[in-house]
Formats: C-alpha cells, sequence, structure tokens
C-alpha cells in the first residue's frame, strides 16, 4: 500500500484589507517558518491548505501573523 497523503485546513475569522501569512512548526520549543505565501483577507474567513505534511508529522502547530 502507498504512503498516506493528509494535508491539514487552517482557517480563521478575517479583518477586512489585511494580509495575512500561515506559520507553522512541528516542535514548539523551535522557531515558527513561513508555510504560506502572503494571503489577502478574503469573505468573512480566509484558509490555507497545507500539502506539506507530508510524511505526516506527528503534529504540527499553526500562526497566523498579519504583514504588510
Amino acid at each position: 500500500s502507498g504512503a498516506k497523503i493528509i494535508y491539514a485546513i487552517v482557517v480563521w475569522s478575517r479583518t477586512p484589507a489585511l494580509n495575512y501569512r500561515v506559520l507553522a512548526t512541528t516542535n514548539l520549543g523551535q522557531p515558527f517558518a513561513p508555510a504560506s505565501p502572503v494571503i489577502p483577507a478574503a469573505g468573512s474567513s480566509t484558509s490555507f491548505l497545507d500539502v506539506s505534511n507530508t510524511p505526516q508529522a506527528p503534529q504540527k502547530f499553526y500562526e497566523i501573523e498579519v504583514v504588510p
């Protein structure tokens, strides 16, 4: 059997006219690193599909930062 592909979707409430970037880490003892490009806010919520979680990490943590 093949490797299982697991994606994570991160969804958050947005503020109009702001841009965001998703940061991620698999170890809270390590710094968060960019996991997404700059994402413009759209609709009442904004989301990011993390396809970088292959092979699947046992745990992954996300932060959302506001960027210019």
